[in-house]
């Protein structure tokens, strides 16, 4: 299978910034992005962490920092081409960011694996950086080649600790926030007690809720969303 130019027209959102990330417990990871963001610490940092921990938002956020500030940064989702044939690598521009978003969806697959081999060679060559991201720690990835799991383990490595349920109530807060959506702590409370606390949950309820109130022209209140969901459990 012939490796194809890596697409250089993915643009992180830019809603998502360092500083819009709410860290709960994982300070020392977000102080090691601002530095990376500003050309010091390591060269090279894997990130691991759990479905709605924050993986992907961090990755596009530092892409969003980098650029900003005049760099050169590129932004590859994984899961996007994991069914297509791999990139190719070798052109990077010198002094580049390139962030690899779930390295676990190419995992054992020896031609993608191969040119992840070939994307930190080429960066460490051309003075670049690399953040890469996964749902685990690299070892327990399910990589083929031990050359992709040696060089995930080059730099900084850091785990993304989960969110307290007070953390959860202060981003369902926030995201209310930047919709104009007011989500009270009771509601936040409810919305935890009552549906599955992973984010991807949480904040898929949090976008229907804000569509029906909008829809209703009614305020986010707890016999609101208690509306909302027993109408949900009826068409599901």
């Amino acid at each position: 299978m012939m490796a194809r130019q890596l697409p250089l027209g993915i643009s992180p959102r830019l809603t998502y910034s360092l500083d819009g990330y709410l860290p709960g417990d994982n300070p020392e990871v977000l102080h090691h992005l601002r530095r990376m963001a500003g050309g010091n610490g390591a060269r090279f940092l894997y990130l691991s962490g759990g479905p709605g921990s924050g993986r992907s938002h961090l990755l596009q956020a530092l892409c969003n920092q980098v650029s900003g500030q005049g760099g050169q940064a590129i932004y590859l989702p994984l899961k996007s081409f994991a069914e297509g044939a791999p990139a190719d690598f070798t052109s990077l521009p010198e002094s580049m960011l390139l962030a690899l978003d779930d390295v676990q969806a190419v995992a054992g697959d020896r031609a993608w694996e191969q040119a992840l081999v070939g994307a930190f060679d080429a960066v460490r060559l051309s003075g670049g950086r690399i953040i890469a991201s996964g749902n685990a720690p690299a070892p327990s990835l399910g990589l083929l080649l031990p050359d992709l799991l040696s060089r995930l383990q080059w730099g900084e490595i850091q785990t993304l600790r989960p969110l307290s349920d007070e953390d959860k109530l202060e981003l369902l807060r926030r995201k209310g926030e930047e919709a104009g959506l007011a989500v009270g702590e009771e509601v936040g409370r409810y919305l935890l007690n009552r549906v599955s606390r992973d984010l991807p949950t949480l904040l898929g309820w949090l976008a229907k809720l804000d569509r029906e109130s909008l829809a209703a022209q009614r305020r986010l209140t707890i016999p609101f969303v208690r509306e909302v969901m027993a109408r949900d459990a009826i068409q599901t």
